[in-house]
Parts: C-alpha cells; structure tokens; sequence
C-alpha cells in the first residue's frame, strides 16, 4: 500500500490512469501500457492484459494521452488525433462503434491541442482554442445541447478561448483563457459547482451573454437569427433542413450557418428558409414542396442555395409555402403555393420560380402568412390578397383576392404583420390596427368577434413594432415596453403563466429596453438595445434554444459568447 517503482527507467514524462489500466508517455516520445486490455484500450493489437510496461507499436511522436473507462485518446508531436479501445458509445470519434486495437487516426485534422476522456465521452480543444465533443451523452456531458451521443467529434458552441478540460464519469469542467469556470452534464450530486443538485446540464452553463444580434425569424419550430457581424445562427426543428446546416438533425441551441459573415435579412416559413446577403443575391433552404425556394424544382436544399443570379434584393418575406420578395427597383416578386392566389399573380397556379408581381415599382414592405399576403407601397397605401375566409385582408369580406387588392384609402400605413389569420398593423402615427381572426383575442379588441376591416385597437399612439404569431401578438412601443395579447396556452405571452387567452394589450415585465420582436406559432422571441436575444413560449422543437418544454417569461440565451 506504498508507492513502489516501476521498472528502472528515469524517463517518463507523462502518465494516465483508466480503469483497470495505465498508459504513459516517455521523454523520447514513445507510448507505453499496461493492466486491463478487455477491449483492447492498450494498443496492442489484442485483448490480453498485460503486467509490466509495453511498447505501443514503434513511433516515437507522442505528446499527451488520456484514458476513459476503456478506451484511449492520445495527441502526436504533429498534432494529429488517434485513438483505440472501447467505442460502444462512439468515444473513439471515428464515425462508427466499433472498437479498436491499434491506435488508430481520428479525422485528419493536425491541430489537436488537448484532450481528455471521460467514462465513455471525449472532449478535446484545438490550437485554435475551440472544444470538440464526441461519445456518450446520456447526460449533455457532450455541452451539445442535447443527449444524442455523437461518432465523430462536434465542435460545442463557437467560443475560441478554451484553456483546459477535465472529464469526469458523466460531467465535464473546463476553464478558458480569461480565467473563467464552465461545467455541464450530470448534475444529481451537485458536481457542477452550481450550488443545486440540478439533474444534468446539457450546455456549458456560463458563456457569457451576447450582445451581438442583430436580426431574428422564427417559424413554427425553427428559429434564424443574424448577427451584427454578419453570421447566420439557426436552431430548433431542422426535418426538412430548414437550418441549413448540412443534415436534418435539430438543433438545441445556436448553431453557425457556414461560415460567411455578409447575412443581411432572412425570413423563416413553416419549414423553409429565405435570406439576403448584403452583396444583394438571394438564398433559399429547407422544404421545397411547393417550389417555395424558388430554384426551379421541388427537391428539399439542406444547405443555403443561390436563387438565380440578381443582386438586388431587398426584402423578402416566408408563408408556410410561398414566397415573396421585393428588389431594390420597388418590383414584387413572388413563388411557391398559390392555392388561394396568395402569389398574386391572378390566378391559381403554383411558380417555381421567382415571378413579378404586376408591373409596379412602388412596393415598400411585404409579409407572409400561411396563405396569404399584404404589402404597403412608398405611398403608404395598403394591399392584401390570397385566403380570406375570416376576413383577414381587410376588405370588408370573406372572398379571396389572387390580385393585390387596396384595403380602405389610408395612405398612412407604416408597418404590417400577419399571423394564422389576423393581421396587426401600424400607422405612421403610432396608432394600432387589427382585423381577422379573432378566436382567442388576438385582435387586442377586449372581445373575440372577427373583423373584416381594420380596427383600431385602443388609444395609445406610440406603437412601434408589431409581430403576430400564429393567434397571439406581441408588440413594442416607443418607450421600449413589451406588449402582448392573445392565446396564452404555451406562455407565448411572457407573462409567467400560461393563462388561457388575454383580449387586449398587456405589459410584459417591466423593462423598457426591447428593441425588436418575432412572434411564430407559439413562441416569441425578441432582441433588446444591448443586442441580448430573449426567448419565451413553446419549446417542444427546441426552438427557444433553451433546452425544456416551455418558458412562460423571457429568458435570455446564454449559450454563445
């Protein structure tokens, strides 16, 4: 029971401990193991154990090793990755679970820097300072934001100051170069730090708040954010590839889009996406089921696809399958489903491709609902057409319109949002207005009766910025407040219960900071002054990119730094 030496070498440099089994580094570089070899994590080539120190075939570039459970990571002088054992889990981050006998290279990256196992998982952090996971994930202690175990190493998050790293069982803890602490996973002992025995984490807890976002969309259960420099984010139902990022898996927190930083807008539809790059060209993803992408077919994209070649778009806006968009000479174009003559174009045939509108060259704004459209022209007039069986494009019935189609004579309309079947809208005077559907109060008009002329809701003058979800809205005024009305059933209000339907304007909280807001089926989500991304609602999809259910409050997401 006292230290005894091993052997009589006086060259050992470094050494790790698995279960039931040690490998250690010398000073020239070569890699020696012994003890436990049931699935072969010594390296050998076989599965028997072995009592003394044995030579791990015959190079002599090794740097740093690790051992989990039963299996084994190891880093070379050239930066290379490889590792060997057990890989029931995919620890061995080599695409499969298979298990290994030899070290064998893991992808062909040479800049590994660190790495560390844990029971069953790995984490590693490249020269660069970013962090990998790969293995088990029972409990997130992958930091992915979820737990589906992963093959192959996935980078966690996007931060680039990762200093160090230390796995334990089913929980990790790593530092970055400013010092600062980060834990997640397993939780039930309170081996997080986090002062509560919380179950498990499924992110690094403590990234920092960012202050960097610039513009948000949200679809049903999908969400597409911008940041100000430049970067496109996604999260949340990914079936379709509506997130662009290459597969269809979801996504529980931000997720890069690639990695182009020149994103200007972007709108989300049921299961697609359509965005502007500031160099003016177009860009599609996701379902394509009614040519909703506007690239000539119906094949899905999974990754963002150039529509055409122009580059003057300016505006664009997503229904649950059509499209519409406006260019920097005041055309409307539109694509997709025209079932109802949402398109516009006078008839009822679905377009494959982008197709103008009319001949006008006035068109300032545009947004799409399910089946549905309404624009508002420089003149500050007011056009709607597509479905209208509750009323909701204003005209004073319920008869569909394939053709854009003046709602009233104002000319002051400033900015306009659709939902399922209602429509908000504000003047350039700052007084609001809604009509539609009306079911659970969505219009704001302290009653459930629809209508099928705008109306004005309440007297304040000093509305902003509205955004309607599918029956409930949310909107902002000048002095930063947050407002909301409507169906409550998943907290899509914010208002710290889910409280049935609420018929007119009610304050969310107390601050006076909002700056814009997006509201989609229901959850809504809202970016403050400080450039902070809050979220709130359903979150079934992981669409919040929070990681439960529902949020009845704005919460803000901490996920990037």
């Amino acid at each position: 029971m006292t230290p005894t030496q091993v052997g009589t070498d006086s060259n050992w440099k470094l050494v790790s401990c698995g279960e039931d089994y040690t490998i250690a580094i010398k000073t020239d570089g070569t890699l020696w193991a012994w003890g436990r070899n049931h699935y072969g994590q010594l390296g050998l080539g076989d599965t028997r154990n072995r009592l003394t120190p044995t030579r791990v075939g015959i190079d002599s570039n090794w740097k740093l090793v690790s051992c989990g459970r039963g299996h084994t990571v190891a880093i070379k002088t050239d930066g290379t990755l490889w590792s060997w054992g057990n890989n029931e889990y995919g620890q061995l981050g080599l695409g499969d679970r298979e298990s290994r006998l030899t070290p064998t290279i893991v992808g062909t990256d040479s800049n590994w820097k660190l790495v560390f196992c844990g029971e069953d998982h790995t984490i590693a952090i490249k020269t660069d300072g970013t962090l990998w996971a790969w293995g088990n994930n029972e409990y997130g202690q992958l930091g992915l934001g979820d737990t589906r175990n992963r093959l192959t190493p996935t980078r966690v998050g996007t931060d680039r100051n990762w200093k160090l790293v230390s796995c334990g069982v089913w929980h990790t803890v790593a530092i970055k170069t400013d010092g600062t602490l980060w834990s997640w996973g397993k939780n039930f002992d309170g081996q997080l730090g986090l002062g509560l025995p919380t179950g498990r984490l499924l992110t690094p807890t403590q990234i920092g708040s960012d202050r960097n976002w610039k513009l948000v969309s949200c679809s049903v259960d999908h969400i597409i954010a911008i940041k100000t420099d430049g970067t496109l984010w996604a999260w949340g139902d990914n079936s379709n590839g509506q997130l662009g990022l290459g597969d269809r898996e979801n996504r529980y927190i931000p997720t890069q889009v690639g990695t182009d930083t020149n994103w200007e807008f972007v709108s989300c539809g049921e299961a697609h996406t359509v965005a502007i790059k500031a160099d003016g060209t177009l860009w599609s993803w996701g379902s394509n089921l009614a040519g909703q992408l506007g690239l000539g077919d119906t094949r899905n994209r999974l990754t963002p696809t150039q529509i055409g070649t122009d580059t003057d778009w300016k505006l664009v806006s997503c229904g649950k399958y059509h499209t519409v968009a406006i260019k920097t000479d005041g055309t409307l174009w539109s694509w997709g489903s025209n079932w109802a003559g949402q398109l516009g174009l006078g008839d009822t045939v679905n377009r494959y491709t982008p197709t103008q509108v009319g001949t006008d060259r006035n068109w300032e704004f545009v947004s799409c609902a399910e089946d549905y459209t309404v624009a508002i022209k420089t003149d500050g007039t007011l056009w709607g057409w597509g479905n209208n069986e509750f009323g909701q494009l204003g005209l004073g019935d319920t008869t569909n319109r394939t053709m854009p189609t003046q709602v009233g004579t104002d000319s002051n309309w400033k900015l306009v949002s659709c939902g399922g079947s209602h429509i908000v809208a504000i003047k350039t005077d700052g007084t609001l207005w809604a009509w539609g559907w009306n079911w659970h109060g969505e219009l704001g008009l302290g009653d459930t009766r629809n209508r099928l002329t705008p109306t004005r809701v309440g007297i304040d003058s000093n509305w902003r910025l509205v955004s309607c979800g599918w029956d409930h809205t949310v909107a902002i005024k000048t002095d930063g407040t947050l407002w909301s009305w409507g169906r409550n059933f998943e907290g899509q209000l914010g208002l710290g219960a889910q409280t049935g339907i609420l018929l007119t304007p009610t304050q969310v909280g107390t601050d006076t900071d909002w700056k814009v807001v997006f509201c989609s089926d229901s959850h809504t989500v809202a970016i403050k002054t400080d450039g902070t991304l809050w979220a709130w609602g359903n979150n079934s999809n992981g669409q919040l990119g929070l990681g439960s259910p529902y949020r009845l409050t704005p919460t803000k997401l901490h996920y990037l730094k």
